[in-house]
C-alpha cells in the first residue's frame, strides 16, 4: 500500500502575524532601537531571530524610553497603552491583525445600534483585553468559558477572539 503525503499551500503564520512580522522587520531596518508590546508571536525562533535583530520586547509602555518606537502587536493594544504611547512621544507602528480590527469595527456598530455586546474569549489574552478597552460601557461584557451569561434587556450581538476553537464554548 502506497501512502500518499499532500502539503498545505496554507503552512506558516496566519495573516494577521505575518503582517505584524513583516512591519517589524521594516522597522528594524529603520531604526536602531524598537520595542514591542509583548512578543510578536508564540513561536521561540521567531521571537529569538527579531531579538538578534535588535527587537526589545516589553511588558509595559512605561518601559519604553520617550521618542522611540514601539510595535503594536497582533492582537492590538489597550486603549490607554496607546495614549500613554501618544503622550510619551513614541513612534507607534500599528500591526493590528485585520480580522482583530474588524471585530473592533462590528463592536462599535453593535454598540452605536444601543445594543448589548458580548465578547467571548480568554479575559485576559491581549485581544480581549484590547477589543474591551475600546468597548467597554455598561452594555459590554466579556465572558469565559465558565462565566454566567448577564442578564440584558434588548438585542445582544456577539464576538469571539479570533484565536478561538470552535469547541470551546
Amino acid at each position: 500500500m502506497v501512502m500518499e503525503i499532500i502539503l498545505s499551500k496554507n503552512i506558516g503564520f496566519c495573516s494577521g502575524v505575518l503582517f505584524a512580522y513583516k512591519l517589524s522587520l521594516k522597522a528594524l531596518e529603520e531604526e536602531k532601537e524598537v520595542y514591542i508590546l509583548g512578543e510578536l508571536v508564540h513561536n521561540k525562533d521567531v521571537n529569538r531571530e527579531l531579538a538578534e535583530k535588535g527587537l526589545r520586547v516589553v511588558k509595559s509602555v512605561k518601559e519604553v524610553p520617550d521618542g522611540k518606537t514601539l510595535i503594536l502587536p497582533a492582537h492590538g493594544a489597550r486603549k490607554e497603552d496607546v495614549e500613554l504611547g501618544k503622550r510619551k512621544n513614541l513612534k507607534l507602528i500599528h500591526a493590528t491583525c485585520p480580522f482583530v480590527e474588524r471585530s473592533l469595527k462590528i463592536g462599535r456598530k453593535v454598540l452605536k445600534e444601543g445594543n448589548s455586546l458580548f465578547i467571548l474569549g480568554e479575559k485576559n489574552h491581549a485581544e480581549v483585553r484590547y477589543l474591551y478597552s475600546y468597548l467597554k460601557n455598561d452594555r459590554t461584557f466579556t465572558l469565559g468559558k465558565e462565566d454566567e451569561i448577564p442578564e440584558v434587556k434588548g438585542k445582544v450581538e456577539v464576538i469571539i477572539q479570533s484565536t478561538m476553537s470552535e469547541n470551546f464554548y
